[in-house]
């Protein structure tokens, strides 16, 4: 897959170590959808050198250009190197890659459940199924109230719930814990989290 450059458009500090960063790279745009992700090589030269995979996390439209974000913590060497990058900076990247999701047509009623930062990978699809006229509820969980994400930064169509394991905001315990409430409402659901959450889950 061809690599393909990117400008940094604006990146700042959202809440505790998450970072949301701006990128105009138009070849990388044209095929993004929610869902799917690509990779960014997050040094300056060969170490660390794999690249890291990133969500698409939001996109938008500025006058003729489809722009993406991408939302992330700072993890290690890689995601530390990318926390320091500015505006005007360019990032080596390519993609996208995966299937990213497929909303059922008939579907009315959406239900996001979004372990820690999966949350990065639910929002844009919370964004395109309110601008096509669809309910979605996002049910959220993370370790503490300081990472959770700002229901600020959701459209307000949006119903947000929220659990923590410290029980610091919302319901104190796991955010599958408020998914026998929800379930009959949902007319199909999505869900991007740690493993531990899919297991509960199927358990």
């Amino acid at each position: 897959m061809k690599l393909e450059t990117a400008r940094v458009l604006s990146h700042e500090q959202v809440y505790e170590d998450t970072f949301l960063m701006w990128l105009s790279c138009p070849p990388i745009a044209r095929g993004a959808s929610p869902g799917r992700f690509l990779m960014i090589h997050c040094a300056d030269g060969y170490d660390p050198l794999l690249p890291r995979p990133m969500s698409f996390h939001r996109f938008r439209d500025n006058d003729d250009e489809r722009q993406f974000a991408i939302l992330y913590d700072v993890r290690g060497r890689g995601t530390d190197w990318l926390s320091q990058r500015q505006a005007g900076d360019q990032l080596t990247l390519f993609g996208p890659l995966g299937r990213g999701y497929a909303v059922k047509r008939d579907a009315q009623n959406l239900l996001l459940v979004a372990g820690g930062l999966g949350v990065a990978a639910l929002i844009v699809l919370a964004d395109e199924a309110i601008k096509r006229g669809k309910a979605v509820t996002l049910l959220q969980g993370a370790r503490t109230a300081s990472k959770l994400y700002p229901t600020e930064l959701l459209p307000k169509e949006v119903e947000v719930l929220s659990a923590t394991d410290d029980g610091s905001a919302g319901h104190h315990g796991l955010v599958t814990d408020l998914l026998s409430d929800h379930l009959p409402w949902a007319d199909q659901g999505f869900t991007c989290g740690p493993n531990a959450m899919f297991s509960s889950m199927s358990g």
